[in-house]
């Protein structure tokens, strides 16, 4: 499907790649999907913003843009933060993983995501057992083995909240056990020349049990938070990576080992 035929947010799945016949031949060879689920819709522009700057980095596979949270009615709820300079930014691959340990790149909903096919091919695809509980998630670190990421700041996808889904409906526990073991994935992509400057894994489980305790807190489910907490409350190295990503939801982050080059200037 070529973008220009887009001419208002709706719901699709777009696979494929533009005709060189219409000029477009960067985009010839950079087969790509555009996630899309069948309750989330796209801004008018959201494939010509995406492939403008896909056709700027060629060397990425995988790309992102802001997302806008919206009830049944469609009515905004909340959007995801600009996380970087300019219209959109890149990263190199060697730190993206690392990134996605400290938490200071988004990784995401499939409304905001496309990928390239070859990546998403030889990452192996979705991961059907885990049953819609962070398979996105796992997918992305997979694919981002493959080549750069692309975040665009613009809100181009709107995703559909609704109540009583399916996704919340998994318990505090389970939860916590999928984040532990996405974070485990990540921590083992690191690039070598980030191995020193990131948490032991251990520390990482204590930071998302603390981090799921107040959840639990929230949630009132008093005695999970308790158990949650017990043992992570007594690592420092926890409670300091829970206070870093608590500012950084906050704030844009800067951080010297993660260089974030701007693509297309505001």
């Amino acid at each position: 499907m070529h973008s220009r035929r887009v001419g208002r947010p709706y719901r699709y799945l777009f696979i494929g790649a533009a005709d060189r016949a219409r000029g477009n031949a960067p985009l010839q060879a950079i087969l790509k999907i555009k996630f899309v689920d069948d309750d989330d819709y796209l801004a008018p522009n959201c494939i010509e913003e995406f492939a403008r700057a896909i056709c700027l980095r060629p060397e990425a596979v995988i790309a992102s843009c802001q997302g806008v949270q919206v009830d049944s009615n469609e009515v905004e709820l909340s959007r995801t933060r600009q996380t970087g300079p300019g219209k959109a930014f890149y990263i190199h691959q060697k730190d993206i993983h690392y990134g996605m340990l400290l938490e200071l790149v988004p990784k995401g909903t499939p409304i905001q995501v496309a990928c390239q096919r070859d990546a998403f091919l030889k990452s192996g695809g979705w991961d059907s057992s885990l049953d819609a509980n962070c398979d996105d998630i796992d997918s992305w670190i997979e694919i981002a083995q493959f080549g750069d990421a692309i975040f665009l700041n613009q809100c181009l996808a709107y995703r559909t909240v609704w109540p009583g889904a399916y996704n919340q409906k998994f318990s505090l526990q389970k939860r916590v056990e999928t984040n532990i073991l996405m974070k485990e994935k990540i921590h083992a992509l690191v690039n070598e020349k980030h191995r020193e400057d990131i948490p032991e894994m251990q520390d990482i489980r204590d930071y998302l049990k603390l981090h799921w305790s107040l959840v639990a807190a929230k949630q009132k489910q008093l005695k999970n938070a308790l158990q949650m907490a017990f043992t992570a409350a007594f690592s420092p190295t926890a409670w300091k990576l829970l206070i870093a990503a608590a500012r950084s939801r906050k704030q844009q982050s800067e951080n010297d080992n993660l260089p974030k080059l701007e693509l297309i200037s505001c």
